[in-house]
């Protein structure tokens, strides 16, 4: 019954070229192959939990279970400086350590160690065909290579570009590593027809790898509708974020501005939401939901749409709604 369902891997006979131990969704679980548990041979589910506060600490649970051992553990933090990386560590390293007491593991696992493999070098029509810009929920990234066949990935923040990987060599198992990291790595895929790159990474207690899609590749456009160019030079304003709400006397800017990046015509950023115009384009809309990315880097993706209120266009991303600047009047000074 309901057991059966949980244990259920729902990912299966879905669209998911890089499948993951990290996301095998079951019913109301993050996964039902516990990465860390399956590196030792142990069945395992967990289910993770996440919220930064806006006005203190951030948040961070896990909980991992064990039906076939009969174990289980919950794990949550609050502080100022902590990952979901790091409370998944903490909970592997009790039910590892559980594990052992019990007798089910001789001993705790060793650290994940591989020396770097032999280089084989990419080809011309695979450094053409995935050099460019890539998009994620919430991410742009760029993607390219240098004169040594190097593979280098860039992020995009408020301060322009960003290197986030880079000397990394292709591999005789498909996979761009630097020689004093073999373990994370970067790797270029196909499928439907759409480019991928992959993120593999030392994970959990520190024995076992990830992978998981990190980003697609963004096909080329012309340049945004022209209602939508307009609007670059808007200054938006939030009406209902929750921040606000819950934190009155909170000094940020809930502003927002479209924005356009140099060399990436046919798509506008909104939030750090990658926008472009719907097929075919509407003064009234911008698609933000054609990514197609398996796991997590697909989810939370919304379009931008214009409503009309109180005589003045309105832009809404999601469930967030922003008024125009202009339309505000200025408030008199006093009490």
């Amino acid at each position: 019954g309901s057991i059966t369902a949980m244990s259920r891997d729902q990912t299966l006979g879905t669209f998911n070229p890089e499948p993951s131990d990290f996301i095998r969704y079951g019913l109301g679980w993050d996964t039902v192959t516990q990465a860390g548990l399956r590196a030792v041979g142990v069945g395992g589910w967990q289910k993770g939990g996440a919220i930064d506060g806006a006005y203190g600490p951030m948040y961070r649970s896990t909980m991992i279970v064990s039906p076939e051992t009969g174990l289980g553990v919950f794990v949550a933090m609050a502080s100022n400086n902590i990952t979901s990386d790091l409370v998944d560590k903490v909970g592997e390293r009790v039910i590892l350590r559980a594990l052992v007491d019990s007798g089910i593991l001789g001993k705790m696992p060793d650290p994940l160690s591989q020396d770097p493999l032999p280089v084989d070098g990419p080809t011309a029509e695979e450094k053409s065909a995935f050099s460019g810009f890539y998009g994620t929920s919430g991410g742009l990234y760029r993607l390219g290579f240098d004169a040594d066949d190097f593979l280098r990935l860039d992020s995009y923040g408020d301060d322009g570009w960003t290197p986030l990987y880079g000397v990394l060599k292709k591999r005789s198992d498909g996979w761009y590593a630097a020689d004093d990291d073999a373990i994370t790595a970067l790797r270029l895929l196909t499928a439907s027809e759409r480019r991928y790159v992959a993120l593999r990474k030392r994970s959990g207690a520190g024995h076992y790898a990830s992978t998981f899609l990190l980003a697609q590749k963004l096909d080329a456009r012309d340049a945004v509708s022209k209602a939508w160019r307009e609007r670059l030079a808007t200054r938006w304003l939030s009406v209902n974020d929750e921040t606000l709400t819950f934190y009155p006397d909170l000094d940020v800017d809930t502003s927002l501005f479209l924005t356009a990046v140099d060399g990436l015509p046919g798509y506008l950023l909104g939030d750090k939401m990658v926008l472009r115009d719907m097929d075919p384009p509407a003064d009234d809309r911008l698609d933000g939901m054609f990514l197609q990315i398996p796991q997590t880097r697909g989810r939370d993706l919304v379009d931008a749409a214009v409503e009309r209120r109180e005589g003045e266009d309105w832009l809404r991303l999601g469930s967030i709604l922003y008024r125009p600047l202009s339309g505000i009047p200025s408030v008199s000074a006093g009490t």
